[in-house]
């Protein structure tokens, strides 16, 4: 859906709305949950720790795996963290598995 989106818009900043997020998701999404982990891949994603698994500028389907099911603590709005709210050695540990089998 994002890539769909900065398609439309190359080079410029997007965003999207929590409406869009429901709509991908379905009824029984959570919205927020999705929202965060999209927002943690897009970090990791600009930052160059995807590198590896990024081709065409999509990431491979291990890394919205591992994503989607490795263990996040939910952050709060109005607090700065010093770090990510999961592992991210894990989680790069868990896309090298998964890539590798």
């Amino acid at each position: 859906m994002q890539n769909d989106i900065q398609a439309l818009r190359p080079g410029e900043p997007i965003g999207i709305s929590a409406d869009a997020y429901k709509r991908a998701c379905g009824p029984e999404g959570d919205v927020r949950a999705v929202y965060e982990r999209v927002s943690h891949l897009w970090m990791l994603r600009e930052v160059g720790v995807l590198a590896t698994w990024v081709h065409d500028g999509v990431p491979d389907d291990a890394v919205f795996h591992v994503a989607a099911t490795i263990p996040m603590s939910r952050m709060q709005t109005g607090v700065v963290y010093k770090k990510p709210p999961f592992d991210v050695e894990e989680f790069i540990k868990q896309v090298e598995e998964r890539t590798q089998s």
